[in-house]
């Protein structure tokens, strides 16, 4: 019997690129979006709209057999506290979605985070591929850590008892890339500073990786049997943000910044920069959270994924290259 892909979250940037290669591969795919979005993602699937945070609503995008579900449905954010919201859809949604899949007897790859993982001191400079990764709530304070921590190891729960299912987890680091049409904060932060909002930088950088890497990397997992029951790391390498935006610069014939700003100035300046992006209806690029996140340079070790998922690494120019001929195609999206 021919396998159903069922993709939570196809009109998010992640989702959309993981439909976009399970398509080219002939697999016959079912996309859910949430029934209130405002994303003019493209439609190339089988759509269903519903919300994860409602169990019975999913129920026809849940009604097959023979199925695999990639669960990239989520709500990213920078912001320390929590709010009902980014918990009902990051946690409560996860525990649907496993409920569901449970119902149909469905394998179930879920997407959770580089920052679910526990960052202990020995290792900060270096997640090695140890399995499990050590996951603990507790220890994370901002919503977005803590809610994919909790959400990871109700996956793993799953994995569990009598009535346990298939499962996998990846890990992705700090995802970018085209194929956005929300705010992605990588690529709002490339869209600013085309626009030439951003004159300045800070000291620091991200593990960085392409969309499509990750993308193409879950595929391969979903196709393969043999790696059911397995977690990886799905991240790329360190580029600071002095090399991201000259980088740019030198793409598209732009200045490139000058004036280094002290992660000190930019703590003290938060409560008026927040107040500029609220106003612009925009995530603020920095606060206080992105500031830590950016200045403590951690690697992550993809060997693994490389070796059974073909984890490829894009190069930092193609992917600026890409993302900034789609941001300049599709503006008006994000304006």
């Amino acid at each position: 019997m021919e396998k159903m892909f069922l993709v939570t979250g196809s009109g998010g940037h992640l989702g959309s690129t993981v439909v976009k290669y399970l398509l080219s591969k002939g697999c016959k795919v079912r996309g859910l979006r949430f029934k209130h979005t405002s994303l003019k993602t493209p439609i190339a699937e089988e759509v269903f709209y519903a919300d994860v945070r409602d169990l019975e609503s999913m129920n026809d995008f849940f009604n097959c057999s023979n199925a695999v579900v990639i669960h990239t449905a989520g709500i990213v954010t920078i912001s320390k506290k929590m709010n009902s919201k980014v918990y009902d859809t990051n946690v409560v949604g996860t525990e649907n979605v496993i409920a569901q899949a449970k119902r149909i007897h469905a394998r179930l790859i879920y997407v959770s985070s580089v920052h679910a993982i526990t960052e202990e001191p020995s290792i900060s400079a270096d997640h090695k591929e140890r399995y499990p990764f050590k996951i603990d709530s507790s220890s994370k304070k901002d919503a977005y850590s803590r809610t994919k921590a909790i959400a990871t190891a109700a996956v793993r729960k799953a994995a569990e008892g009598p009535d346990r299912i298939d499962y996998n987890i990846v890990y992705p680091s700090g995802i970018f890339g085209p194929g956005d049409y929300g705010n992605n904060l990588i690529n709002l932060a490339m869209k600013e500073y085309l626009k030439k909002k951003i004159t300045t930088y800070i000291d620091g950088g991200y593990n960085l990786i392409d969309v499509r890497a990750v993308a193409q990397a879950i595929v391969n997992l979903a196709l393969d049997d043999s790696l059911k029951n397995k977690e990886y790391l799905l991240s790329g390498d360190y580029t600071s943000i002095k090399d991201l935006f000259n980088t740019i610069s030198e793409e598209v014939k732009i200045d490139h910044p000058k004036i280094t700003l002290p992660t000190w100035l930019l703590v003290l300046l938060n409560p008026a920069t927040a107040l500029y992006y609220r106003l612009r209806k925009m995530p603020a690029i920095y606060c206080p959270y992105s500031l830590k996140t950016l200045t403590r340079k951690i690697e992550f070790n993809n060997e693994e994924a490389k070796r059974e998922l073909k984890l490829m690494i894009y190069p930092l120019r193609v992917t600026i290259l890409d993302t900034v001929s789609f941001l300049k195609c599709n503006l008006s999206f994000f304006e």
